[in-house]
């Protein structure tokens, strides 16, 4: 396991005492998930329902809970997004948020609604996500 070092005042006040403390988990570079998540979610865009299984290479790899709001790497944060949808959603969005944007916009339509796959877990999310939806849970497929 690695370690970071961090200074801090040890039971006699001795500031200078050096210990180890646990480094945060690291998680591979999210474009190498790629393959991991078309297996998982298929060639279709998490945000919009889109169908890209003439070109993979027009989804990116995303966070459903964003990095700047205390997202992680880990494989089970990440989706796939087509351009626009990435674009949207931003470093402040949750894809769940981005669902119900792309609803109310009408780029989210009926027929694509069963190319989403769920991926998020409501009941982990902090509470600052529902001024995202008019103070309600995020919607979940």
């Amino acid at each position: 396991m690695r370690a970071h070092c961090s200074r801090h005042r040890d039971d006699h006040g001795d500031p200078d005492e050096l210990t180890l403390a646990p480094s945060p988990p690291t998680y591979p570079p999210t474009r190498t998930q790629l393959p991991v998540l078309l297996n998982a979610y298929g060639a279709f865009c998490q945000g919009c329902g889109g169908d890209f299984r003439h070109d993979v290479r027009l989804l990116n790899v995303d966070h459903m809970f964003p990095k700047s709001r205390g997202g992680t790497d880990a494989c089970e944060n990440l989706t796939l997004l087509c351009g626009p949808c990435n674009a949207q959603k931003g470093s402040s969005m949750t894809l769940a948020a981005l669902r119900v944007w792309n609803r109310r916009k009408g780029f989210l339509v009926p027929e694509n609604e069963m190319n989403l796959h769920a991926g998020e877990r409501s009941a982990e999310w902090p509470a600052d996500t529902r001024h995202e939806t008019n103070g309600q849970m995020p919607l979940m497929q």
